[in-house]
Parts: C-alpha cells; structure tokens; sequence
C-alpha cells in the first residue's frame, strides 16, 4: 500500500466518521427542538404564559425577587438615602466627611458621602487645588506597594498644601 493510497482511505475514514457524529448530532439537535415545541404547547393549551426555567432560572429569579425592596426606586434597591448632589451642597458634604473621617481612603468615604467613587476622586482632586484639602500617598502594604491616598482637610492656618505629599516615613 503506498502512502497516497493510505491517505485516500484515512480521507474516506474520516468522512464517513464525521457523516455519522453530525447524523447523529442533528437527530439530538431535532429531538430537542420537537421536546421544546411540545411543551410550548402544552403549556399554552393549559393557559400558562410562561415556559418551565430551567431548577437554575428559578432559584435567579426566586433570588432577584427576594432583594428588591417594594419602597426602592424602580432603579434598583436603594442602598442608603441619597443627599443632595447640587455643586456647592455636594462639595461640602465632601468636605465635612473628611473632617469627621481624617486619613481616609476613597473606598472609605464613599458610605458617608452617597455618590460614586470616580466622583468622589474628582471632588477631592478640585478640593486639593483649592487648598482645602490634602492628599497625602503612602505605599499599600495590602497592595504590593502600590499607592495609597489618604484625605485630611486643611485649616485656614496650615499654609501651602493642596498638593499630593508623600509619607514622611518614604520621603
């Protein structure tokens, strides 16, 4: 037997073999189609709307039903009341909650001031080129060093700050 003679019968192998894996592939595939449209019939024969999910699609749904708060918004659950986010209020709130919360992180302060952290940084970020507030950056040891800012408010006294400072321990 030569070797074109040997791939001409491992191309007839393989062809014959696929043939069969997708007969049988397409009769599960029609099986499945004919059981989906049986109970579809069923069921609207019966009067229900809704097709039987699947053990999984009921605990999901038994689940997102059980954390919705009838009082919550259509949005979604409310996590916290939401204070009010006109500029000069919300850049107040901001700054009162760094005086009561010194040497905080934005993952700290976002509780107490209700708006997402991305705005959270810009406030703090405007508010330390103001001079109100100082941004201070130390290496996480949580983090493999990377870094960490923390928030302390400036009293008129304090002179010139607004700019980040490093950690005295790393300066």
């Amino acid at each position: 037997m030569t070797t074109s003679q040997f791939e001409h019968g491992m191309r007839l192998a393989c062809r014959a073999f696929f043939a069969k894996v997708l007969g049988i592939a397409e009769h599960a595939a029609l099986d499945s189609v004919g059981s989906v449209f049986a109970q579809m019939r069923l069921q609207l024969e019966s009067g229900s709307t809704a097709l039987n999910a699947s053990p999984t699609e009921e605990r999901r749904r038994s689940r997102k039903v059980a954390r919705v708060d009838a009082s919550a918004p259509r949005g979604g659950p409310s996590l916290a009341p939401m204070a009010p986010t006109d500029h000069p209020a919300l850049r107040e709130r901001v700054i009162e909650s760094v005086r009561q919360h010194p040497g905080a992180t934005v993952v700290e302060l976002v509780p107490h001031v209700s708006i997402p952290e991305a705005a959270l940084r810009r406030y703090l970020r405007q508010l330390a080129e103001e001079h109100r507030i100082r941004i201070d950056e130390t290496p996480s040891t949580k983090f493999r060093g990377q870094t960490r800012h923390t928030y302390f408010v400036l009293e008129a006294s304090s002179g010139a700050a607004g700019e980040v400072l490093p950690s005295a321990a790393f300066a």
